[in-house]
C-alpha cells in the first residue's frame, strides 16, 4: 500500500513538475541497490507496483484531456515546453555521467552500507542532478534538493566512520550550490 500510494504521489508530482521522474528513480535505484542481488523477484514485483501506480495519475489526465478535445495542448503544456529547459545538451550528458558514476559507486559499496546510507545518497545524487538539470540559477531549484542534503547532514552527524568522505562531499556540494545559484538580491522589495 505505501509504495503504490508512493508511486502515485509521484505521478501526481510528475505531471506538476516532469522533473519529478528523478525521484522515482532514486528510488528505484534504492530497490535496485538493496534487493536486485537478494531477490531478484521482489525486485521486480516492487518496480512494477511503484511504477505502475506511478503511471495511474498520467494515464487518468491524459484520457481526461483526450476525451474534453485538449490532448494538444496538454502534452505541449506539460512536456514540450520542458525541453528548453534542458540547457546545453553535452552538459546534460555530463551531469548523467557524473550521476551515473555516483550510482556506481553506491553500488559497489552496497555491502559496508546501511539501507538507510543507501537510500540518502540515492536521493542525494537524484537530487542534486535535478537541481542542476535545467541549468538555470534560480535559487528555487535547489528546494528539490533539500530533504535529501537535510537527511544526508543528518548522516555526516551520526555515522563516525564516513564522516570525512561525507563532509568532503558536503563541502563541494555547497560550494557547487553557492557558484551554480542565485537569491535575487532585492527579493523583501520585491515581493
Amino acid at each position: 500500500y505505501n509504495l503504490f500510494l508512493a508511486g502515485f504521489l509521484l505521478g501526481t508530482a510528475f505531471l506538476l513538475k516532469t522533473v519529478a521522474i528523478f525521484d522515482l528513480g532514486a528510488l528505484l535505484f534504492f530497490f535496485f541497490t538493496i534487493l536486485f542481488w537478494k531477490n531478484i523477484k521482489n525486485w521486480l514485483v516492487k518496480s512494477f507496483l511503484l511504477g505502475l501506480a506511478f503511471v495511474i495519475p498520467i494515464v487518468a489526465t491524459t484520457l481526461f484531456f483526450l476525451i474534453t478535445g485538449g490532448l494538444a495542448d496538454f502534452m505541449t503544456a506539460a512536456f514540450s515546453q520542458n525541453v528548453s529547459y534542458v540547457g546545453v545538451q553535452w552538459l546534460l550528458f555530463m551531469k548523467l555521467l557524473l550521476l551515473a558514476g555516483f550510482c556506481l559507486a553506491i553500488f559497489l559499496k552496497r555491502k559496508t552500507l546501511s539501507q538507510s546510507q543507501i537510500f540518502i545518497y540515492c536521493w542525494l545524487g537524484f537530487s542534486v542532478f535535478n537541481a542542476f538539470f535545467g541549468g538555470r540559477p534560480w535559487i528555487h531549484y535547489l528546494l528539490v534538493a533539500l530533504p535529501a542534503f537535510c537527511l544526508f547532514t543528518a548522516l555526516i552527524l551520526e555515522d563516525k566512520k564516513l564522516r570525512t568522505i561525507n563532509i568532503i562531499l558536503a563541502v563541494v556540494l555547497l560550494i557547487l550550490f553557492a557558484k551554480n545559484f542565485w537569491l535575487y538580491g532585492k527579493t523583501l522589495s520585491y515581493y
